[in-house]
């Protein structure tokens, strides 16, 4: 079952969709997220958070909701692409990978999954790197009986093709914390090179210092020199991040890179709270 926490939407009057936008579809551990967002520009267009309040839901049941509620699914949309958060993901070697093996990359890392479907992301701004992926095949054919996708990916894929494109870490040990409710995703960059991609699950503010401490001294990275970016669901002024503030004195908290015709709107909440949709790079 959905329950519709955000809806942004543009002046009809001075916006309009068409077929040159894109709709992104984040399926997240505990919600969806629906983006409009123009192809030519990259400005947002519209912007919805529906809370999944039952997550043994059947996905037709989801979807069929979710077309009924959204006001930004019955635009005339040209692309539809979804983002798949919290599901089993390897990176492999360019040069390694063969696209007929990537059950076998994702069955020695986390085991053998019946019925489940694996794709594969190409990382466009560092070619080196595939992300190889899977999800429940459940999910996957409810998708593909209510939409007319475009293309699957993984939520590391956009979050990597970003620090890639913008090289923020040169030169620098850097580590990018993305929050959400109840986990958030490491990053981690030492020499130019990637380390560490996770995410971790929390319950308190000590468990998410006792995350990053341990990725950081698994890695035998300074704290004097490790250059912190933060964005997502935290607080600047509650225990978490006053708690990473006393340990690490090189903090940012990351901006919007895409142009948005939502800003008044969105203007009630933190900036960085949706930097991770906004930011989003396919």
């Amino acid at each position: 079952m959905l329950h519709k926490t955000i809806g942004f939407y543009p002046d009809v009057a001075t916006t309009e969709s068409s077929a040159e936008d894109r709709l992104l579809l984040f399926i997240q551990a505990t919600q969806m997220v629906c983006m409009l967002q123009s192809c030519a520009t990259k400005q947002i267009l519209g912007f919805e958070v529906f809370k999944l309040v039952d997550t043994d839901s059947n996905w037709d049941d989801v979807f069929s909701q979710f077309k009924y509620f959204s006001e930004l699914f019955k635009n005339n949309v040209g692309k539809i692409y979804v983002v798949h958060e919290n599901v089993e993901s390897v990176l492999i070697p360019t040069e390694l990978f063969n696209a007929n093996s990537t059950q076998e990359y994702l069955k020695l890392v986390y085991g053998e999954k019946e019925n489940s479907i694996c794709f594969s992301n190409q990382l466009k701004h560092e070619e080196t790197i595939v992300n190889v992926f899977r999800i429940d095949s459940v999910l996957y054919e409810s998708l593909c009986a209510n939409f007319k996708i475009s293309q699957h990916f993984h939520s590391y894929t956009s979050l990597l093709q970003l620090v890639f494109q913008h090289k923020l870490y040169q030169g620098k040990n850097w580590i990018k914390l993305v929050f959400y409710e109840k986990y958030f995703i490491v990053t981690l960059i030492k020499d130019d090179q990637l380390q560490l991609i996770q995410t971790f699950n929390y319950q308190s503010s000590e468990d998410v210092l006792y995350h990053i401490m341990n990725v950081i001294n698994q890695h035998d990275i300074l704290i004097d020199s490790l250059n912190v970016l933060i964005s997502g669901k935290i607080d600047l002024d509650k225990t978490t991040y006053i708690l990473i503030q006393q340990y690490f004195s090189n903090i940012e908290i990351e901006k919007s890179e895409s142009g948005n015709a939502l800003s008044e709107k969105l203007s009630a909440y933190p900036s960085h709270y949706f930097t991770s949709y906004f930011n989003v790079e396919l």
